[in-house]
């Protein structure tokens, strides 16, 4: 843009004073003189001023410099340099050994405006580069993050486009490979244990039956051994509950008051009394949770409690001072677990000896533990006062994900 501008002004500054030379050294040369200097259109020394000595190195006066000594001939000397803060086109007269000087317009277009307009610019597109190099690269680790925080909690997402750099892609394809094959695994396992179900149950089943109806002259013996095929079907079940995992179920608002009454409902159909204390004038809220899972949990901690604390067995909830907060416990008066020992036997098949044979397979804490972090709940445990068990649940009121 500027070059063909410092171009015509070379051309032009070089004919003035090409015609300046002619005019000067003609006749009429001192009144001219006279005219121009008065009017400021040129400047007369006899001495070379400093500043010309020390012309601007841009372009764009170079390239006037140019024009002016091509219309010159480049037979005498020409310079750049400034005068009362003016920049200036120097010549030799060689009739009279004097420089002359005419003023140098300024280009439309700042030199030194244009370097920082384009500076500007390039700014501003290598910003725009940046943030849509991180854009298009945080979001395919933000959906790979979220998947893999749905995957923590039991659920199966589905394949993740395989966007992004190509490390990304690499990582996106590879978790999608390993979802893939660990889905396959679970119906293969799913499919193995509800053949392992249907072998264990069914002869169990006709064994009970058997023992029913045979005639004994040992009732105890027989009752005994009725009980012994109700506790190995109990524990297939709880075996079977542990391995097959979360049910197909999404999050929604759960209204954990009406789930609660209804679970305690079945207990007391059994003739099983559990005393259930709820806030006064206060709501749980509807936190987002999975109602079938939540009722397993429960039901694993009541069967727990009963199994070891016989009677007085206690349901509470609360929510926090500030209301974000919501808890539920179950408390028993059984034995008790000792404090270093409340962190074991939340492992699977860990069963704490108490001197009392207790029915059971070691895994209901274990269930219990399962679902409660896959609902995002904190569990812990505590000896109540005055003897027992107490089991306390921790979640936070959160808003369910878009179906």
């Amino acid at each position: 843009m500027i070059e063909p501008t410092a171009h015509q002004s070379g051309m032009m500054i070089g004919k003035q004073l090409a015609a300046l030379q002619d005019l000067l050294g003609s006749e009429q040369g001192k009144s001219i003189r006279a005219a121009f200097l008065k009017r400021g259109i040129m400047q007369l020394t006899r001495e070379p001023p400093a500043s010309a000595r020390q012309r601007p190195r841009l372009r764009y006066f170079d390239t006037v410099l140019a024009g002016v000594r091509k219309e010159l001939g480049g037979s005498l000397p020409v310079v750049a340099g400034e005068s009362g803060g003016q920049k200036v086109i120097w010549t030799l007269l060689p009739d009279t050994g004097e420089w002359v000087g005419l003023p140098l317009p300024h280009p439309a277009i700042d030199p030194m405006a244009l370097v920082g307009l384009w500076l500007g610019v390039l700014l501003l597109i290598a910003l725009g580069a940046a943030t849509l190099s991180v854009y298009f690269l945080e979001r395919p680790l933000r959906r790979l993050v979220g998947a893999m925080g749905h995957f923590s909690q039991g659920y199966t997402p589905s394949p993740l486009p395989v966007t992004g750099p190509e490390e990304v892609r690499k990582l996106t394809r590879g978790f999608n490979r390993m979802v893939q094959e660990l889905s396959i695994q679970e119906q293969d396992r799913g499919l193995f244990l509800a053949g392992i179900s249907h072998d264990l149950r069914t002869p169990l089943t006709r064994l009970g039956l058997a023992l029913e109806m045979m005639e004994s002259k040992d009732p105890e013996l027989t009752e005994e051994a009725l009980q012994n095929v109700a506790d190995m079907e109990n524990i297939v079940a709880q075996f079977m509950d542990y391995l097959q995992g979360e049910e197909e179920e999404s999050p929604r608002p759960c209204d954990l008051g009406v789930l609660f009454r209804h679970t305690l409902s079945r207990y007391r159909d059994r003739g099983v009394n559990i005393d259930m204390q709820f806030p006064q004038n206060a709501s749980l809220g509807m936190p987002c949770l999975r109602p079938g899972a939540i009722r397993r949990l429960l039901t694993n901690l009541l069967d727990n409690a009963l199994h070891h604390g016989g009677g007085d067995i206690c349901l509470e909830s609360g929510i926090s001072s500030d209301g974000r907060e919501y808890w539920f416990r179950v408390a028993d008066r059984g034995p008790g677990i000792p404090l270093g020992e409340q962190e074991r036997v939340l492992f699977p098949y860990v069963r704490l000896q108490h001197g009392i044979p207790v029915p059971g397979s070691g895994l209901g804490l274990a269930i219990v533990q399962r679902i409660a972090r896959a609902e995002g709940l904190s569990l812990r445990l505590f000896n109540r006062e005055g003897g027992g068990l107490v089991v306390e649940l921790r979640g936070s009121h959160g808003k369910c994900p878009d179906p």
